[in-house]
């Protein structure tokens, strides 16, 4: 099992830094429990109207609806979004695992998809951020939410940061 770079971690605070490295294990050990807490997840959020599941460790938490790229179903998951303007920010980071999570390989092969937030439901088109504005978002994201950078330290890959761009409205005359 691979452990969290340390140095990175030591910028977290020690709630943070046990977050990062609880998550990390046990993802590692048990890799369907990230399907069964985010069906809890979504089902708190959808039964109490967003007042449980709605944040978590004070992070914003989104309900991202997908398309499945292989079946064409519609994929719900739970993500912390950033919500950022015209659109929102999210970051693939699957726990620090060494792959990354089924909806990030959806949003690549089928950018339309839907976020749903306490404010409502939403429209998104999903856009991967590369070399200078993904540096920027992940900036934007990590100030965010820190426990970001202590994910990054837990894999060799480098996560995904998405910008979900909301369609710009017509405004009629």
């Amino acid at each position: 099992m691979q452990e969290p770079d340390t140095d990175a971690l030591e910028k977290l605070t020690p709630k943070q830094q046990r977050y990062v490295r609880n998550g990390h294990r046990m993802a590692q050990r048990h890799p369907k429990g990230g399907r069964v807490f985010s069906g809890v997840n979504r089902a708190l959020i959808r039964l109490t109207g967003w007042r449980v599941g709605g944040s978590m460790q004070g992070v914003t938490i989104g309900l991202l609806t997908t398309t499945g790229r292989r079946s064409g179903r519609a994929r719900t998951v739970p993500v912390v979004c950033l919500d950022d303007g015209p659109r929102f920010l999210v970051a693939a980071s699957n726990s620090g695992l060494d792959s990354p999570p089924a909806w990030c390989l959806n949003l690549r092969a089928r950018p339309d998809a839907e976020m749903d937030t306490r404010a409502g439901a939403e429209r998104v088109v999903a856009h991967e951020l590369t070399g200078s504005e993904r540096e920027e978002g992940w900036s934007r994201l990590q100030a965010f939410n820190p426990v970001l950078s202590g994910y990054q330290a837990c894999t060799k890959r480098q996560i995904a940061l998405f910008a979900l761009e909301r369609p710009l409205r017509q405004v009629s005359p």
